[in-house]
């Protein structure tokens, strides 16, 4: 929604200052009210050139919504953004009449658009030069409506053919993410967890690592020692499920402290990062393999990271982990990883179709059942995993469990997130064949746990099994969640490996 327009900067910066204190606020709302957008055509005016939508009320769902997703419409968003900015004590002046819902590509600064000197204040007009345009652009409209519309009422919209305000929080720049929300994606009401030191700042990002495929991102979290502290290293945090980067909100900013430069990226399919559409069953992009290899290009390509690095790897991210470091031994400076059974070890074997890990087996064999029984149900399926692995049961709060339900109720979230585990058999041949060629992993490691989870009995004696001199940790006082259970224990742990 457009607040103003034409205003001079003292009328600016009075906005500003009046819109400080709800920003954050009217910016989180899409993030838990999603309305749907539809049929993309480019539109222009004298002022202006873009790419404008319908608002969906129930037409054509797919991607997993349904018509009663569809109730709260772009017109209810407008509806509650216009009050909460009258609530801020700011008029909203937008030069639209008629409610507009478009993205702007282009802004006329002059007349003189089809003809003449752009700073000449005399009118000139090519109507050659302008009939060209116009006809460019019903080119581009045709091209539009046959690649995205439905090609008939009641037919599902194509893939790309509908913007759902709020599943994505920033547009993406050459040097990262403007957040609509500020520095953070995630909710006002979280915002106090990702930090704990006043000289530490939290920021997001996100990556292209595919220029062939601009779609194909990473998102991810980072954090650097204070101003004027020697860099002690790097730090890599992998996350697990069902979880995302988010789960390392209260460890960033300690280790950052401590003098390191610290990223958690959401795997790809995870989180804010993108969600490839493909063949349900296709596994490549979800082996550990694969998935390391995308955290080695974000490091080392995106990002420029010359250091050997600190792999840390929790739940399946202790398998990317484990990943990183047979592919990329000489880039890592150690690596910590733990709370999963690796697959291709005498545990995982004995232990992949038990009943404590009956999971393995519902969202690996079959994931497009598996997703479509979870969908609609996401918050009773992820708290079951909360609940049931959690020592310290006041870590998971609604606000902490909405936020996850939020990212996990994606289009396509849950089908990614079952499709690392149907990859499980390739990573199992992947960790034997290298072992047989390799032999063990020979870079300074350690098998974290929590020191009341079932799977710190058997992690010592799995751990042997790939890895020389393997050291054992134990989070005390947490389950399986170490890093959020006990953060505290958690970057005491890390931080005396690291630096013994």
């Amino acid at each position: 929604m457009e607040v103003a327009h034409s205003k001079t900067q003292d009328g600016i910066t009075a906005l500003v200052e009046a819109l400080k204190a709800h920003s954050r606020e009217i910016a989180d709302h899409t993030l838990t009210h999603r309305a749907r957008l539809i049929k993309p055509l480019l539109s222009y005016d004298s002022a202006a050139l873009a790419l404008s939508f319908v608002p969906a009320a129930g037409e054509s769902a797919s991607h997993g919504r349904t018509a009663e997703d569809d109730k709260f419409t772009y017109h209810h968003l407008r509806r509650d953004a216009y009050d909460a900015l009258t609530d801020a004590g700011v008029q909203v002046g937008s030069r639209y009449v008629v409610p507009s819902a478009h993205l702007t590509i282009a802004r006329f600064n002059t007349p003189n658009v089809f003809g003449g000197d752009p700073l000449d204040g005399n009118v000139t007009l090519d109507m050659k030069k302008r009939k060209h345009w116009i006809n460019e652009i019903e080119l581009i409209n045709k091209w539009l409506e046959a690649e995205f519309w439905p090609e008939a009422q009641g037919d599902l919209i194509k893939a790309g053919g509908e913007w759902i305000v709020g599943e994505e929080k920033g547009l993406d720049f050459r040097h990262g993410t403007l957040w609509y929300g500020g520095e953070s994606p995630f909710p006002s009401s979280l915002q106090h967890t990702m930090a704990s030191s006043t000289s530490v700042k939290i920021y997001n990002r996100a990556a292209h690592l595919n220029q062939e495929d601009p779609e194909v991102r990473i998102h991810y979290v980072e954090s650097l020692p204070p101003s004027g502290q020697q860099k002690k290293g790097t730090i890599l945090l992998i996350h697990g499920f069902p979880e995302t980067s988010y789960q390392f909100r209260h460890v960033m900013a300690p280790l950052a402290q401590a003098g390191y430069h610290v990223i958690a990226p959401d795997k790809l399919g995870h989180g804010f990062s993108s969600k490839p559409t493909g063949d349900m069953h296709q596994q490549d992009p979800f082996t550990k393999k694969s998935l390391a290899h995308d955290f080695h290009e974000l490091l080392t390509k995106h990002m420029g990271i010359k250091d050997k690095v600190h792999v840390v790897g929790h739940d399946i991210g202790g398998m990317v982990a484990h990943a990183y470091v047979c592919q990329f031994p000489d880039d890592v400076a150690s690596v910590i990883w733990g709370e999963c059974p690796l697959p291709g070890s005498t545990f995982y074997e004995e232990t992949k179709h038990s009943r404590p890990l009956w999971h393995f087996d519902f969202q690996s064999h079959n994931p497009d059942i598996a997703a479509a029984l979870v969908h609609g149900k996401e918050r009773i399926y992820l708290k079951h995993f909360y609940d049931r692995l959690t020592q310290n049961q006041t870590v998971f709060t609604q606000d902490v469990v909405d936020f996850y339900v939020m990212q996990f109720s994606q289009p396509d979230a849950l089908r990614c997130a079952f499709l690392t585990y149907r990859a499980f058999s390739i990573d199992a041949e992947h960790n034997r064949k290298w072992r047989e060629a390799n032999g063990k992993v020979k870079v300074k490691n350690m098998i974290l746990s929590g020191e009341s989870c079932f799977l710190a009995v058997n992690a010592e004696s799995m751990a042997k099994e790939f890895y020389e001199d393997v050291k054992v940790g134990l989070v005390s006082d947490s389950g399986h969640y170490i890093a959020e259970e006990n953060p505290e224990g958690f970057v005491e742990e890390l931080l005396k490996f690291i630096e013994s």
